[in-house]
């Protein structure tokens, strides 16, 4: 009996570019759809959407990666040691972006909302007050990122200029 598994397996390996974007769109979504509904309710899941995210964001660069063909360079050469260093880069990026999107409510501030006349309305504003508890990884990730790609783009010259 022929379960299909051989074939399944021929697919995936002819189009894992398209299988990461798409798995990664779909974690990606996953995360900017936690952000949007719970982060005020669950502040103990902040991390979900972060690692969603940022998961979401590798697997759609490195499926692009894939589709063009970037990781058909000899591994010890310097133009492989050049993707590797990219490949870095773009995890911290990923890290950079997904950390700055987080954010949670700690609580809210009520406020008198101000009147045509110049004193307050007796209507009260709701003003959330919120944190950013994963912002430090923005910074490194940023930081580190650039670092690592500006190495990519120096091992990838030196590999070009050499041949």
């Amino acid at each position: 009996m022929d379960l299909g598994i051989p074939k399944f397996l021929d697919f995936i390996r002819d189009n894992l570019g398209k299988v990461m974007i798409v798995v990664g769109m779909l974690l990606f979504l996953l995360g900017v759809s936690m952000l949007a509904t719970f982060y005020f309710v669950l502040p103990e899941i902040a991390f979900v959407p972060l690692i969603s995210g940022f998961l979401g964001i590798l697997f759609i660069v490195y499926g692009f990666f894939v589709q063009v063909g970037m990781f058909s360079a000899h591994w010890r050469s310097i133009d492989g040691v050049g993707t590797v260093m990219l490949c870095i880069s773009v995890g911290f990026f990923a890290l950079a972006i997904s950390a700055v999107q987080v954010q949670l409510v700690t609580g809210f501030d009520v406020r008198g909302m101000p009147s045509r006349g110049g004193g307050e309305s007796p209507f009260a504003v709701f003003l959330p007050i919120s944190v950013r508890p994963f912002l430090f990884l923005f910074g490194m990730g940023l930081q580190w990122g650039i670092v690592f790609l500006a190495a990519s783009f120096i091992l990838k010259a030196l590999g070009y200029f050499r041949h």
